[in-house]
């Protein structure tokens, strides 16, 4: 059964902006355009008002909502429940990976679970860690890899596979640091306040990055008031690296295994704000409240046996 595109409101609804809707659905922002037009003239009524920003679900938009979520999952049970009376020759398993993931998972996890289980064929699909996490709990994929810092989930089973250190990271020279050394081993301690005046910057709001950040900013009771908003790590590094006035920003310990990160860290300072360091665990993902299949059980086991030989 192929849906298409008779879903998409769902996520328009979801997200009520259509550019982060396009990302998720990795269609064109015009054409979501187009779609949602098409289905509001289709439909005779208005769905979304978008005097508002975010846009707005009108009244008709939320009836129209409650109805295809409901066909939705309506939908979803009666796959499952023709999926025994299928004919099976090889099982197929859908996995979420991250994107900066995609390198370790291809070269420890995957070349072990192919070679040991010849009758699963695997469906690799990568994106952010959070549409990876929204795709596990809607059902789409049945394991996913992701990024966790509270630990709290309503509708993801999470299974730790480690910590992971998050630094704050800005130029070497930065008047943060006071001509001091620092390096990822031994950062230097800066007041909070210090950060006030400093441009911050950050992860847009679809990345977890972008929720730890915050959190870890309020907890220490820091408030930049100068901010840029950028999704892509590298480019943030570069940008610190070019100017001892550029800024702070939040960078995940991982990136730092790319070259291009690795060319710029004689150019970058370190720091903490008092004994608040921002970490996060990197998590195994499935759907709360739905039983692992066969296959499934056997690549969580293989993931876990692959982590616990690594320690």
């Amino acid at each position: 059964m192929n849906t298409g595109r008779r879903y998409y409101y769902l996520t328009i609804a979801e997200l009520k902006n259509l550019t982060r809707a396009a990302e998720r659905l990795m269609v064109s922002q015009p054409s979501l355009t187009q779609y949602l037009n098409k289905l509001e003239q289709d439909l005779g009524v208005m769905l979304m008002d978008r005097h508002y920003t975010p846009m707005r679900l009108t009244d008709a938009g939320r009836v129209y909502y409650d109805y295809l979520a409901d066909q939705y999952e309506r939908e979803q049970k009666l796959l499952r429940d023709l999926e025994p009376y299928r004919p099976r020759q090889r099982a197929l398993l859908k996995v979420g990976v991250p994107l900066q993931k995609g390198m370790m998972f291809t070269r420890t996890i995957l070349p072990r679970f192919v070679h040991d289980n010849p009758g699963i064929e695997l469906s690799i699909w990568e994106g952010t860690a959070q549409t990876v996490r929204d795709r596990v709990a809607k059902g789409e994929l049945e394991v996913g890899f992701g990024y966790s810092f509270s630990g709290v989930d309503a509708q993801c089973v999470e299974q730790s596979l480690g910590r992971e250190q998050v630094y704050l990271v800005c130029h070497k020279d930065s008047p943060l640091l006071g001509g001091q050394e620092t390096s990822m081993e031994q950062p230097l301690s800066v007041e909070p306040a210090a950060l006030r005046e400093e441009i911050f910057y950050q992860m847009s709001p679809e990345y977890v990055l972008y929720a730890l950040e915050q959190e870890h900013l309020h907890r220490v009771g820091a408030d930049p008031v100068r901010r840029i908003t950028m999704s892509n790590l590298i480019g943030i590094l570069n940008a610190l690296a070019a100017d001892p006035d550029s800024g702070f920003a939040y960078i995940p310990d991982y990136i730092f295994e790319e070259k291009n990160a690795q060319d710029l860290l004689p150019q970058l300072g370190f720091f903490h704000l008092g004994d608040a360091v921002p970490e996060w665990q990197f998590v195994m993902l499935r759907r709360k409240g739905r039983s692992l299949s066969r296959e499934g059980r056997v690549f969580w086991n293989c993931v876990l046996e692959e982590y616990r030989a690594a320690k």
